[in-house]
């Protein structure tokens, strides 16, 4: 993902510096000025984005297939029922055993945001 970002940055920062050039020439640039400032305000939403993805875990091997949406709610008895079957106790011999889970639902209906919020949740737990 890191590399991902460095290309959009790269290609943001060639687009900025495209763009000044382009208003250096024009007479009427009022299009070009504000063009210019959305493409700085988003080049710094990237910088901070990749700063907050990056200092998140301390896990380096954590990783989930998308982001929790931000309107997720609820399942919290759920998520907490969960947390005892896939995280074990330490020391216990008989908990150390692998685990697995069938979560079942309609499309649409959140298993995998139910999924990935419990792996961000998780996170940093460790057995």
């Amino acid at each position: 993902m890191t590399d991902d970002i460095q290309k959009l940055d790269e290609s943001l920062q060639s687009q900025i510096a495209d763009l000044r050039r382009s208003i250096k020439s024009a007479d009427d640039s009022h299009y070009d000025l504000s063009a210019l400032a959305a493409l700085e305000e988003l080049r710094e939403s990237v910088a901070a984005a990749a700063e907050a993805i990056t200092s998140a875990s301390s896990n380096h091997y954590f990783d989930i297939p998308q982001s929790v949406s931000s309107v997720f709610t609820g399942r919290d008895p759920l998520l907490r029922e969960l947390g005892p079957v896939f995280i074990p106790r330490r020391g216990l011999i008989r908990d150390q055993r692998q685990q697995r889970v069938i979560i079942q639902g309609l499309g649409g209906s959140g298993k995998t945001q139910f999924c990935c919020k419990f792996a961000q949740d998780n996170r940093n737990r460790r057995a």
